[in-house]
């Protein structure tokens, strides 16, 4: 699976109007393999949904496989291996993602917390 760093890609669109910004995630997501665009777009929800909740002192990162592989069945993602960063540190959640069809876009996410990740398996996990 190929990593693509989404927000860095877009970091010359900050001032874009949010229409085109969605052109060019929209060009971002369709070069990528359905499976790396289905983990994008969960990671991507995953981390607006914790932002908005407001639960989590400023999340700044999400990985839906963090510690493991999540199952996809149709339009369903679902997996114990999610983690969030959080002031500093990575905590592991259990989530479930609903996409679209085409995996361009993720219409729901539900979670739940985790334990914190120890720092002695940050690196080893590929978390930054």
């Amino acid at each position: 699976m190929r990593k693509v760093a989404v927000p860095a890609a877009l970091a010359g669109c900050l001032l874009c109007s949010p229409t085109s910004a969605q052109t060019g995630m929209d060009r971002l997501l369709k070069k990528m393999d359905p499976q790396t665009r289905t983990m994008q777009v969960c990671d991507l929800l995953g981390l607006q949904t914790f932002t908005r909740e407001k639960k989590l002192v400023k999340p700044d990162r999400v990985r839906i496989n963090a510690t493991s592989a999540p199952t996809v069945q149709g339009n369903v993602v679902s997996g114990t291996g999610g983690a969030v960063r959080t002031g500093g540190q990575w905590i592991t959640f259990s989530f479930t993602c609903m996409v679209t069809p085409d995996r361009m876009k993720a219409t729901a996410f539900t979670y739940t917390m985790g334990r914190p990740i120890p720092k002695n398996r940050i690196e080893a996990l590929g978390l930054w």
